[in-house]
């Protein structure tokens, strides 16, 4: 990553520090928000976050800043995270199933590189964080509904591996 972070402010520093640093005040008023006000009131860091995800996407339309999009991602995962709990949101895969999505993505975009990583590395981290969660709770609570949604995304998960050939989905 700070490689990365230092073959992009090599393009135009003062500007890329200036929007480093106009974010992570953003982000830093959000989370002192979070810290002074109680653990119900998460809509002012979540209007915070929100807004710094166009930002770094914008951020990332030229080639020598695409790793912005990487940071583009994570904030729209906070940023939703702080919805979810602004409007205290309990269910758990509320909060994990964005997060498989976005490891997903990011497995099959990796896909796509030379040497293609194995699907372990592509698929694994993204199928554990959607599936072992909802596993976790139906074998803890023992909820029937659940048991038969997360059945039902297991199989399909599977059925996607096999048409695919892959091995991560069908062993997990």
């Amino acid at each position: 990553v700070r490689n990365v972070l230092l073959r992009g402010l090599r393009a135009d520093p003062a500007i890329e520090v200036v929007g480093i640093t106009g974010i992570g005040i953003a982000l830093g008023i959000a989370a002192s928000e979070v810290s002074v006000l109680d653990d119900s009131t998460f809509t002012t860091p979540a209007i915070a976050v929100t807004a710094s995800v166009p930002i770094l996407l914008f951020a990332a339309v030229r080639k020598d800043r695409r790793f912005y999009a990487v940071f583009a991602c994570a904030a729209a995962l906070v940023a939703t995270w702080l919805w979810l709990a602004s409007f205290e949101v309990r269910l758990w895969e509320a909060y994990t199933i964005p997060a498989a999505v976005l490891a997903l993505l990011a497995g099959y975009l990796m896909r796509d590189s030379e040497p293609a990583p194995s699907s372990w590395a592509s698929f694994g981290p993204g199928l554990v964080i959607g599936l072992l969660p909802s596993l976790w709770l139906v074998i803890a609570d023992g909820g029937t509904m659940r048991a038969v949604l997360l059945g039902l995304a297991a199989t399909s998960v599977v059925a996607v591996g096999a048409v695919a050939r892959l091995q991560a989905p069908f062993v997990l």
